[in-house]
């Protein structure tokens, strides 16, 4: 689609546009709503966790990358900028950030359990800006499709898709949404509402992709993550549904 735009002379890739611009509106948003409450929730320390996050967000990605496509990265032409540019994947990010949030909250002691849900909201909808970013770089990209609303990408102009990146944005965003009001009613159990249901769209959405290969049981390497994101989610919602930790 648009994978670079020009300002000034200068390319500047859409896809870190995208998640720039989904990390601009989101920070303000939660800036103007913890602005508007008076609660126990600080915007600084949540600017604090969210740090926290994405440095074991973007160290979790990469790796996952990595193991998953070894020969981008252990070529001998193979320079340190083209491996950081080669691509993240999500659900190893996400694994990462949650894994370094638990570890901040380990070493600090501060309620970081109940930040995360809170704001859980807020995870769908950086994500739906990523996969926007996605759609305008050609990554990520759907099966053929000869309907309405199928798209041709740069890269293989002479093929219609559909146009999986979009729907996976507008089905965060319905997410984020739904966790937004539920927030407001209770922080008990967002974050495994948002994986348990985040787990199932993306196993179906799997389907509609044409860039993972099959590896298990003629299933995806990310089907096989929300197997397991979905099995586990339920497993600990059940077992603290009565406890006040989550």
């Amino acid at each position: 689609m648009f994978p670079f735009f020009s300002l000034f002379g200068i390319d500047i890739p859409t896809y870190g546009m995208s998640i720039f611009l989904g990390l601009i509106l989101g920070n303000f948003f939660l800036f103007l709503l913890l602005k508007r409450s008076s609660n126990k929730y600080s915007f600084d320390q949540l600017i604090l966790l969210e740090a926290v996050s994405f440095l074991g967000g973007f160290i979790g990605a990469k790796i996952g990358h990595v193991i998953i496509f070894p020969e981008y990265y252990f070529s001998e032409n193979a320079s340190l900028v083209e491996m950081m540019d080669k691509g993240f994947v999500f659900y190893t990010g996400l694994l990462g950030g949650l894994l370094f949030l638990l570890i901040y909250k380990f070493i600090s002691n501060d309620n970081v359990i109940d930040y995360l849900n809170h704001f859980a909201f807020i995870i769908p909808f950086f994500h739906a800006f990523g996969r926007i970013g996605c759609f305008l770089s050609g990554c990520c990209y759907g099966v053929e499709y000869r309907g309405v609303l199928s798209v041709c990408l740069h890269h293989s102009p002479e093929i219609q898709r559909f146009p999986v990146q979009l729907a996976e944005s507008i089905i965060l965003f319905l997410l984020s949404l739904f966790l937004y009001h539920r927030s407001k009613r209770t922080d008990r159990n967002n974050i495994f509402y948002y994986l348990l249901l985040y787990g199932l769209a993306r196993f179906i959405l799997e389907f509609l992709r044409a860039d993972n290969e099959k590896i298990l049981f003629s299933l995806t390497a990310s089907q096989l993550i929300s197997i397991l994101i979905i099995f586990f989610s339920i497993i600990f919602y059940v077992r603290t549904k009565y406890s006040p930790i989550l």
